[in-house]
């Protein structure tokens, strides 16, 4: 991308970059699993804290999926919160077993739950590695295939691969409370 897109407002970059955006949040949450949020509505609540936002001004197309991932994140788990305190009469989630094979990475459907485990896991991997836990998120957050998170990040498949292989580890170590069956 050159310099000149640097140059767009938020709205004339959001816009550009609108259906790709749509294109991740249906690849991700086309399905709703236990949460009440469609693609769309997703991609709206994330403009709306975006546009909301003084501070923020994308630096690239990179620079703005990434920060829509990260509004994604933050809009599922608060969701999710809401839903869980809602069944459970405002109590905490426990955490619970979360799959991390390719298939459930891919995976559109979401329990509320699966949603607050995978953010608190996520939370101690990020202490651990930064770098493992914000590949992860953009591939189970994201919905992002391993050639596009290498073209974001600007490295090789082979690393994104690897530390998405350790990212997994982590969690599921985490997630079973050191059990790995």
């Amino acid at each position: 991308m050159s310099k000149s897109t640097v140059a767009l407002s938020n709205d004339e970059f959001f816009s550009a970059a609108y259906e790709e955006l749509r294109r991740i949040a249906r690849s991700r949450f086309g399905a709703q699993g236990g949460l009440t949020w469609n693609p769309t509505a997703i991609v709206n609540e994330v403009y709306v804290r975006l546009a909301e936002s003084k501070r923020f001004q994308p630096a690239s197309p990179e620079h703005l999926k990434h920060t829509v991932i990260r509004a994604m994140r933050y809009i599922l788990v608060e969701a999710a919160r809401r839903k869980n305190a809602e069944r459970r009469g405002g109590g905490k989630a426990p955490v619970q077993r979360v799959p991390f094979d390719e298939s459930a990475a891919q995976s559109a459907a979401f329990d509320p739950n699966e949603i607050l485990s995978v953010d608190f896991a996520l939370d101690e991997l990020s202490r651990h590695s930064e770098f493992q836990a914000r590949v992860f998120e953009y591939q189970f957050f994201g919905g992002l295939q391993v050639v596009e998170i290498a073209g974001m990040l600007g490295i090789s498949e082979k690393k994104v691969q690897r530390s998405l292989r350790l990212a997994r580890a982590f969690l599921t170590v985490a997630l079973t409370g050191g059990k790995i069956e």
